[in-house]
């Protein structure tokens, strides 16, 4: 991670609920919309894409749209959704999300979500890992998800 890198993850919000648009957006927007939220931290490669989203409706990882809208909450699990992608898989995203998101709050669940996510943003940052590291790290994280799914 160069030091522009380093210095933007250091920084780096996530948008909060009440932050999202409060519209219906159509699939295209709502593609824009994460790419310009998720490419300070994960670089220039598109976070996104329709055949993604029309698969996580289609795996029950999202709601399907209303009129071909996607509410503010869609585009949150979304977000959170390609957030986890990067180190867990579907079936896990799907479990930790049904954790974290059933019987609460959602807007509140959400944002301490993305609180959490800056802290560890943050850490990782501070920790000058290198890629090997970053992905022995994801390993030991996903191996702890495991162990704690399974209890």
């Amino acid at each position: 991670m160069d030091d522009s890198a380093k210095s933007a993850a250091v920084s780096y919000t996530l948008p909060r609920y009440n932050e999202l648009p409060d519209i219906g957006l159509y699939m295209d927007q709502v593609i824009v919309l994460a790419d310009r939220f998720l490419t300070p931290i994960f670089g220039g490669e598109p976070v996104l894409t329709a055949s993604m989203v029309n698969n996580y409706v289609k795996q029950k990882l999202l709601a399907p749209p209303c009129k071909k809208r996607y509410s503010r909450e869609h585009v949150a699990r979304l977000l959170v959704i390609c957030v986890l992608k990067q180190v867990l898989s579907i079936p896990e995203i799907s479990h930790l999300m049904a954790v974290m998101f059933t019987g609460v709050d959602f807007p509140e669940a959400y944002d301490e979500w993305c609180c959490m996510q800056e802290h560890a943003f943050q850490e990782l940052s501070r920790a000058h890992c290198s890629p090997a590291r970053l992905a022995a790290i994801s390993v030991a994280g996903k191996s702890l998800f495991q162990n704690l799914s399974e209890s």
